[in-house]
């Protein structure tokens, strides 16, 4: 099966995974103006979906706007998406990290750093009244979007061995923060069968010419993604949302050179 094939195969399993996962009560999507998540939009709208688009960025007067809600603000014009920016102060991130650190049961940077972006829109989701939340995590994954596939003599072998780091991490993190919030997470990339196809296609469609995830941005094309979003370079949402550079703020105000030493500081002992 070729790339043009495989490409028509996956766009309609994972509207099916999609499909299928739409609840009756009221729902929304964490939403980056990335691939994944934009993928998930284009799809409920064609569903007839009521839903809210979420982005958050931390705001500082000293920090570059956020790639997130550019691209998220302008695919929501073009698909006539509703969407929510929720704007964060560093003054919030300090008042709430102990509780989310201690959520998390965690001080490890990384997994902290992703998890603030997602407590905040969580947390605004719940307000809304919403009960689920649509997330696009798992794609890198499952598609070769990271650095270690690109390295691998067997793209296929480690994008298994990321599928199953990832549902570990999602467990202890973002499922964590949905509970908090009375949310449930939705997560329809990590459908059974869109994960035994995916790890029957060629490495070669996945990185192909340098780009990583290359047979899901053709299938993002098919179902009519413009070219902004299906070409857009992976950020991870710690930079996009300007959390990395306010947690180092943070840390430098405390006293602190770096970002583990000012967490130690803010959880308690397990």
């Amino acid at each position: 099966m070729g790339e043009e094939k495989i490409s028509s195969y996956l766009i309609e399993l994972i509207k099916k995974a999609i499909k299928k996962r739409i609840p009756k009560h009221k729902f929304g999507l964490l939403f980056s103006g990335g691939l994944d998540s934009s993928i998930i939009a284009a799809i409920l709208k064609k569903n007839k979906c009521d839903f809210t688009s979420y982005v958050v960025e931390i705001t500082n007067p000293n920090f570059k706007a956020s790639d997130d809600v550019f691209f998220a603000k302008k695919l929501a014009r073009d698909l006539n998406l509703t969407l929510k920016i929720i704007q964060i102060k560093e003054e919030e991130i300090e008042s709430n990290l102990k509780k989310i650190l201690n959520l998390l049961k965690d001080d490890h940077v990384v997994k902290a750093s992703i998890a603030i972006p997602l407590y905040f829109c969580f947390k605004k989701l719940e307000e809304d009244g919403c009960k689920s939340v649509f997330y696009g995590g798992g794609c890198d994954a499952i598609f070769a979007g990271f650095e270690r596939h690109r390295k691998a003599k067997n793209i296929n072998k480690e994008c298994l061995s990321c599928i199953k780091e990832c549902n570990q991490k999602i467990e202890s993190r973002e499922k964590i923060l949905a509970r908090n919030n009375k949310l449930k997470l939705i997560t329809p990339f990590l459908d059974k069968e869109i994960i035994d196809f995916s790890l029957k296609i060629p490495g070669k469609y996945k990185i192909k010419e340098g780009i990583e995830k290359h047979i899901l941005r053709k299938a993002a094309s098919k179902l009519g993604l413009p070219d902004y979003i299906t070409k857009r370079k992976k950020r991870a949402i710690q930079y996009s949302s300007n959390c990395q550079k306010a947690l180092k703020k943070l840390a430098k105000k405390k006293g602190f050179k770096k970002i583990k030493d000012y967490f130690k500081t803010q959880i308690n002992k397990f």
